[in-house]
């Protein structure tokens, strides 16, 4: 009878895991199931002088790895963090050579391994400006992104005299695994070819969403540009949203989402915190300059952290981070309050992205003196 019943699920459940196996394969909107080299055509357009402009995710943290190690030029100024700072326009940095090399949702791992790259190719820019995202010292922040600089991140470490990261090559091939089989990738996966007929022809005469960025000398309207200095002008779309919309995704957030990356945020990690600060030393001793910029968080996000004792740590990040800062005298830029700023609803794409024009202001205020 049990047996009966267990041939009778496997009926059902195989088909069905089977079908999203293949569709997750196919379409991987994300590129992180299978290699294509889309991130190498974005590097060369990047290098060449170019803009690019980009139809699909991909992996960004390849991008910088090609980035840097194919530059060989020594910045005047290096801009790195997550999303918040890619947006920025690097004049408004004053003057001098600057790029970004900012990855969606960075994490330590991630601002050292990039560093590293930097430090080790013997290109270590005058100043660097690193952006201070609210799950920072989060321990719990659940990205997982930051395992494709494992190797850069350890070779720095052993330099730096910090932990290494103890990431076999399977596991993070596994991590292809859970997305060949997640049910939320499937979703995106058809999401994406179900949002534009061109993704489904793609999908179906290549057998995947390999569609080509595209080298351009402006910006373009339907897609996120990535410029040659290595920041980002999203597409039309988000940059027309009315303020109401933004109001409804970060109300959204709020009640299905939470602060992104900041769950379970228990303390400030006493591992960070030391890598954190070995890093800092160094590169001060090194005499290389240090810049912390924070950008703001929306007016409502940041009125729902300030109420919610779960994201009590979020504050105390910035307390901490002034205080470091001040020891060190280390200039800070910016607060996660955007009262403090005089940042309102309208200078925001949602819930924790001010708009371009707004951080390119308080960063043009802040290096003009």
């Amino acid at each position: 009878m049990l047996l009966k019943f267990f041939m009778k699920v496997c009926a059902v459940c195989v088909p069905v895991v089977l079908v999203m196996a293949i569709v997750n394969y196919s379409i991987d909107p994300a590129l992180v199931i299978r290699e294509y080299n889309y991130s190498e055509q974005v590097a060369t357009g990047i290098l060449e002088g170019y803009n690019v402009a980009i139809d699909t995710n991909f992996n960004e943290r390849k991008l910088q790895r090609l980035l840097i190690y194919g530059n060989n030029r020594n910045f005047d100024r290096v801009i790195l963090g997550s999303s918040r700072v890619m947006s920025i326009p690097t004049e408004a940095f004053g003057l001098g050579d600057c790029f970004i090399n900012g990855v969606s949702g960075a994490v330590i791992e991630d601002i050292i391994g990039i560093i590293g790259m930097y430090d080790i190719d013997n290109t270590l820019p005058h100043e660097f400006v690193l952006g201070i995202d609210p799950w920072l010292l989060n321990e719990n922040h659940g990205n997982t992104r930051y395992l494709e600089l494992t190797d850069e991140y350890n070779d720095y470490s052993e330099r730096l005299g910090i932990s290494l990261l103890s990431v076999s090559r399977f596991i993070m091939n596994t991590q292809r695994i859970v997305q060949l089989l997640s049910p939320t990738y499937f979703q995106a996966s058809l999401r994406s070819i179900s949002l534009s007929p061109k993704k489904l022809y793609s999908a179906i005469m290549n057998s995947g969403l390999s569609i080509d960025p595209i080298i351009i000398d402006g910006v373009s309207l339907e897609t996120t540009t990535i410029l040659s200095d290595g920041s980002v002008v999203y597409n039309e779309a988000r940059n027309n949203l009315s303020e109401e919309e933004v109001i409804r995704s970060v109300e959204n957030d709020i009640v299905y989402n939470g602060l992104y990356q900041s769950s379970n945020y228990l303390e400030l990690s006493p591992d960070i915190v030391q890598r954190f600060t070995i890093l800092t030393d160094y590169l001060l001793s090194n005499n290389v300059s240090i810049v912390f910029l924070i950008a703001p968080l929306h007016p409502l996000m940041y009125q729902h952290v300030e109420e919610n004792r779960e994201y009590a740590m979020v504050l105390k990040s910035e307390e901490f981070v002034r205080d470091f800062a001040e020891s060190r005298g280390i200039p800070v830029i910016g607060s996660f309050d955007p009262g403090r700023l005089g940042a309102t609803g309208a200078d925001f794409y949602d819930a924790i992205h001010p708009t371009r024009e707004f951080m390119a202001a308080l960063c043009e205020n802040a290096f003009a003196r």
